[in-house]
């Protein structure tokens, strides 16, 4: 979970949220520490035909893309550098992702092949229809606010709240909260309605929660069982439920909504799997994967 207060727009039309805007996705901040093989962080391009992901396969991690269909796979950087948190731009040409170098961190972006590597500024965030959400630190933690008019005001409720976004439609705030900053496991979904009064409503028990693109549902990754083992989940907006899907963590919602790719590990390695929003089809993107 990212500790860096990032910016967010509410709008009455579907709107691109996170790292597409920032670069910087919120549950990443530094390079992950790992003993084994690991392809994660799958994000889709904005029409849904491409995978780009960050993999430790040759040595360090570097960014690569792949079709949806597991086929053309490229490595686009290639140095001794750690490239990571990889997303798509929203036009679609382009790749957004961070370099980390000797304690320092480059936001950078370069062509959908991986030519022109260079600084990258994500847009400053502005106020839309006179509303704008953030996450802003506190004396002791990390709060939601809405500002409306003028006026601000706190949505969350306990001390750590981050991650915030809002559906497609405009009316409602879906972000994680916690009474401890580092008890990421008991970290809750809640949703705020703009239209009503009143704190938020917990709709699940998890963490990294994102809109479907019909706004109808929220992906997150949802801890299970005695050890508390991450599974991605789809959480219905009106009912509550949770539907599970499958073990696995950095889940996204493809473009229109089918399907969800997300990171699993098996034995000694974390590879890229595709499922259907309904269970079905799971495949796994990356499993024939090997160095070069």
């Amino acid at each position: 979970m990212g500790m860096t207060p990032l910016t967010f727009l509410l709008t009455t039309v579907s709107i691109a949220i996170g790292p597409l805007q920032h670069t910087m996705p919120p549950q990443h901040t530094m390079p992950p520490q790992h003993n084994m093989i690991m392809f994660h962080y799958p994000r889709w391009s904005p029409d849904g035909a491409w995978l780009v992901f960050t993999s430790n396969i040759d040595g360090d991690d570097e960014v690569w893309i792949v079709a949806r269909d597991g086929t053309q796979k490229r490595k686009l950087t290639d140095n001794s550098i750690s490239d990571i948190n990889a997303d798509w731009h929203p036009d679609g040409q382009h790749i957004v992702f961070e370099r980390h170098e000797g304690g320092r961190v480059d936001r950078l972006i370069m062509n959908r092949d991986g030519s022109n590597v260079r600084k990258y500024e994500p847009p400053a965030p502005s106020a839309v229809a006179g509303l704008l959400v953030e996450e802003r630190r506190t004396a002791n933690g990390q709060a939601v606010v809405l500002t409306r008019g003028g006026a601000e005001r706190r949505i969350s409720t306990v001390t750590w709240a981050e991650q915030p976004s809002v559906s497609p439609d405009g009316r409602f705030i879906v972000f994680e909260q916690r009474d401890d900053p580092n008890d990421i496991i008991g970290s809750d979904i809640a949703v705020w309605d703009t239209q009503r009064e009143g704190p938020p409503r917990v709709i699940a028990r998890g963490t990294d929660p994102s809109w479907s693109p019909d706004g109808r549902s929220i992906l997150c990754k949802t801890p299970k069982g005695s050890a508390n083992a991450l599974f991605i989940a789809i959480v219905d907006l009106a009912s509550g439920s949770l539907r599970v899907l499958a073990p696995g963590v950095h889940p996204q919602f493809s473009p229109d909504g089918k399907q969800v790719a997300y990171m699993s590990d098996r034995m000694d390695r974390a590879d890229v799997y595709v499922i259907g929003t309904d269970g079905s089809g799971q495949s796994c993107i990356t499993c024939g994967f090997t160095a070069g």
